[in-house]
């Protein structure tokens, strides 16, 4: 059997492989959690607009042990990748681990807006390098 391509480049070629639910973000802060299935699973955070990034040289989210989840400009700017709604792609749930879509969607909202326990007491997000990203873009998925 040969192998399927997953294309990246527009919502709807996500939705043709299989994606589902395309929540927004500002509909989710609205205590609307509960529109996330509350299991296991791959998740997509996008940025459907395809306008240049523009980056806040601070990071909204919160720090975790005293560091400072701030990202060098320079580091953003070459980890960007033109042409895709797609920001990051990630996985909640393991066989030994109790993380659903949820809970990860929820620490997303708590510490990428820099709302903190308003949503979770957790703070995986800072130290999950490549998820520091979003508290820097200035029109950020998380933030609304």
């Amino acid at each position: 059997m040969a192998a399927r391509t997953l294309r990246f480049d527009s919502i709807e070629s996500l939705r043709a492989a299989g994606f589902e639910g395309f929540v927004a973000v500002s509909e989710l802060c609205q205590d609307n959690l509960d529109l996330i299935p509350d299991v296991p699973g791959v998740y997509l955070v996008l940025r459907p607009k395809p306008a240049p990034p523009r980056f806040l040289r601070r990071s909204r989210a919160g720090f975790f042990k005293g560091k400072d989840p701030t990202v060098d400009l320079s580091e953003l700017r070459e980890s960007w990748v033109d042409g895709t709604p797609v920001l990051y792609i990630g996985k909640a749930g393991s066989r030994s681990g109790r993380a659903t879509l949820r809970s990860r969607v929820r620490t997303y909202l708590a510490h990428g807006s820099g709302l903190g326990s308003k949503y979770s007491h957790r703070t995986e997000f800072v130290r999950r390098s490549q998820n520091r990203i979003f508290s820097q873009l200035k029109r950020s998925p998380l933030i609304h």
